[in-house]
């Protein structure tokens, strides 16, 4: 949080004194500054709803004439030159003081309305309730002037806030509230829209999504040289009618309860002299080429610029999710520390929180251009798209999906066991515990003038129910995963992609079985004919490997998707070979059964509902409901059967009286201790070993997971683990899961070896 060292800065007052009759020099007037209104008329007497929109208009004369004596969007006093980008700036910010009288500064940005009208602005979403004071600050070449200060009231209200990682599970979002967020939903790309926000957000909110990610190359308030002929200046000279258009897309956001993830740029806008940041002959930019993008101060610093602007005009609004800074960014290692050094200056802006995440292509998760691996990277961002054949062996070339343990016993890459193995690849072996979206999901297509590909409108309308999409969506939410797909106007059923309809549907049936549900805190595991080391699955088992079972579960609760593997997507679409692939043809579905088994769990009668991924009527999407014993093994037995053409179920085994923990807003740390009852053993002694559990944290920590690998040269003795502890022989270690550890509290959990 930006801290003020006061609560109001008093306007320097400037004097002139006569002396022996000498005329004294001409003073230069000051910037006088007003509040000229607020948006407080439009709510009710309490004030202003806790996390929706104040807004000031604020009035600055004396400053001479917008782009013609300084630039309203540059708020550099100090980086003045000839170049347009570089002209005389103006810091224009808001000192704010929080009912606890936490002070912050926050900034406030030029306004033009669609009549041509010009005024100041601030935006803002108070996050607690009580009163709020602020002033504005003006600061214009030596001069600093402040207004008095004004006051408001923030009142309840029942929204959840902006959206964080959650501390308790880093593999998920939530709310400032503590309320969980699971991204459900599709891609918003310029040149894939089939219509405005207006058309599309109402259809989603009627469906149940909650997220999309926008992507317009045509609505970046800097425009891009398309030209490249150097005619834009568009460094520090925002397009207003652009950022008018900003303004209504979260607007209908928040109406249809949108969340939105913002890619700024384009790498294709970037990459080359096509770059409004590299000079030409008859441009004036800052850098020599491309590569100084990343690595010259003076470029990173007009693109803070930029992210200032967007802070200011729309970080108020918790409908934005996160900045992706630029589209399947490609260049030098160099763009690895930009995204770094960009991310933490969003994250400097902690008063309004959003979070920073960038985005790879060719499908690759981990590269050097944009750094994941880091924690500045809130959440990873995936991109890739499948071909009508492409299996394993082709998809084996990129090094990341080779590390899955990728191989030819399982020829048909389908989208369900892809999206699981995404998940895997960064939760279990590059251990990257932070979301994860796979955001720009699709079918593959041709560039012009490329052979052997049938264009994306032939994919398409081969797979007019989104099969491809379907399980990929449901695998990737049991596997920790959420999936987007790219192209709205596919979604809507708009031209050209009219077969099949609108398919805005296809959420709904996720939407409303994960309504109410947390998967905070549960153990991911898959179990299928293919594995690899990153799915030991020693809880969750399946009798019959054509069927695959993704789960999250701890002990009291279970929710799994299990899919037919004979029933794959592609075979749903017209035959045709990628270059140079010899593999055979899809298989045959033939309808399958199995058991699937869940161990681990507590004793008790728990109650299993089958749920269809494909109706969306809440009352008969439950199939079935039955209930069912475990016994003192802690092992559920469900038998599970999926016919020839069945798209899947989904399934809820839950404990009988059992309920989800509320909420957490604060965040646990446990810490671990072990001591032996035996420092020096002799061969043939047993050793007692104690493990001490602490939750050092402020909040409880759910679904704790406690591992301990047996010392070299002893046997454990059998059955010795206490609370309900499991021997893995093939690992040579102890688990335990503790259902719950209050914050502050602790425990301890015991297993036996003997000395060999």
């Amino acid at each position: 949080m930006r801290k003020g060292t006061s609560l109001l800065m008093a306007a320097v007052a400037v004097s002139a004194l006569i002396l022996g009759g000498i005329a004294p020099h001409p003073v230069a007037a000051q910037p006088v500054v007003t509040i000229v209104s607020d948006n407080l008329s439009g709510y009710s007497s309490s004030g202003v709803p806790r996390f929706d929109k104040y807004e000031a208009t604020i009035q600055i004369t004396n400053v001479g004439t917008a782009f013609t004596d300084y630039n309203p969007f540059n708020p550099n006093l100090t980086a003045l030159g000839s170049q347009y980008y570089n002209k005389k700036g103006i810091l224009v910010d808001a000192v704010i003081t929080a009912p606890d009288g936490a002070t912050q500064e926050w900034p406030c940005f030029w306004y033009q309305s669609s009549s041509g009208s010009t005024s100041w602005r601030l935006r803002f979403a108070p996050t607690t309730v009580g009163q709020w004071r602020y002033y504005i600050r003006v600061k214009y070449g030596a001069d600093t002037v402040s207004t008095t200060a004004r006051t408001f009231n923030c009142a309840s209200s029942s929204r959840h806030g902006f959206i964080e990682v959650n501390p308790n599970d880093r593999r998920f979002f939530r709310f400032t509230d503590g309320s969980g967020f699971y991204p459900i939903g599709t891609d918003y790309s310029g040149y894939s829209m089939g219509g405005g926000p207006e058309l599309a957000f109402p259809k989603m909110k009627a469906n149940g999504a909650t997220y999309t990610r926008a992507f317009f190359t045509s609505m970046n308030i800097e425009p891009y040289d398309v030209n490249k002929n150097g005619g834009v200046k568009s460094l520090n000279n925002y397009n207003m009618t652009r950022a008018l258009s900003i303004d209504n897309f979260f607007n209908v956001a928040l109406t249809n309860d949108i969340r939105v993830v913002w890619c700024l740029d384009d790498w294709t806008y970037i990459k080359d002299m096509s770059s409004q940041y590299v000079r030409l002959t008859v441009r004036e930019a800052p850098c020599a080429n491309v590569t100084e993008f990343f690595t010259l101060s003076a470029a990173k610093e007009i693109y803070k610029r930029k992210l200032r602007y967007w802070l200011a005009r729309w970080g108020y609004s918790t409908n934005f999710l996160s900045f992706d800074f630029i589209n399947e960014t490609g260049g030098s290692s160099a763009s690895y520390d930009w995204h770094i050094e960009m991310a933490n200056y969003v994250h400097g802006y902690a008063e309004q929180p959003h979070l920073a995440s960038g985005d790879n292509g060719s499908g690759e998760l981990q590269a050097t251009s944009v750094p994941f691996n880091n924690a500045a990277m809130d959440f990873s961002q995936y991109h890739d798209y499948a071909k009508y054949t492409q299996g394993w062996g082709i998809k084996a070339s990129s090094p990341n999906l080779e590390k899955m343990g990728s191989n030819l016993s399982y020829p048909w890459m389908d989208m369900a066991v892809y999206a699981d193995r995404l998940a895997r690849l960064q939760y279990k072996r590059y251990k990257w515990m932070k979301p994860l979206s796979w955001n720009e999901f699709g079918l593959i297509y041709r560039y012009p003038g490329s052979s052997g590909f049938p264009d994306w409108n032939t994919a398409y309308a081969d797979d007019p129910g989104a099969r491809h999409f379907r399980d990929a969506m449901w695998a990737g939410m049991f596997a920790g995963l959420s999936v987007a797909h790219w192209k709205m106007s596919y979604m809507l059923g708009g031209p050209g992609y009219e077969n099949g309809g609108e398919k805005m549907w296809i959420f709904k049936p996720l939407a409303n079985y994960m309504a109410g549900e947390e998967f905070v805190g549960l153990t991911q595991e898959t179990t299928y004919s293919v594995s690899d080391d990153t799915n030991p699955s020693p809880k969750v088992t399946c009798s019959n490997g054509q069927i695959m079972v993704v789960s999250m579960h701890n002990r009291d609760r279970a929710y799994f998707f299990a899919k037919n593997l004979t029933d794959v997507w592609a075979r749903l679409i017209s035959d045709w070979g990628y270059p140079g692939s010899t593999l055979p043809a899809p298989p045959n579905p033939i309808a399958q059964s199995g058991t699937v088994r869940i161990a681990g769990l507590e004793t008790g009668t728990y109650t299993l509902q089958r749920y269809s991924t494909v109706d969306t009527n809440a009352s008969t999407q439950i199939k079935e409901a039955v209930t069912i014993t475990v016994n003192s093994d802690g092992t559920a037995v469900i038998p599970v059967s999926i016919g020839a053409s069945d798209v899947g179920f989904a399934y809820k085994l839950k404990k009988q009286g059992s309920s989800p923990p509320p909420p957490v807003t604060g965040t646990p740390n446990i810490t671990l201790t072990l001591a032996a009852d035996n420092a020096s053993p002799k061969p043939g002694d047993t050793v007692t070993y104690t493990i001490t559990f602490r939750n050092t944290g402020n909040a409880a920590a759910t679904a704790v997971s406690i591992e301990n690998a047996i010392p070299a040269n002893c046997t454990y003795v059998s059955g010795s683990a206490t609370s309900a502890g499991t021997y893995d022989s093939a690992a040579n270690k102890v688990r335990w899961t503790i259902s719950t550890v209050a914050a502050g509290g602790s425990g301890t959990v015991q297993f036996k070896v003997t000395v060999d």
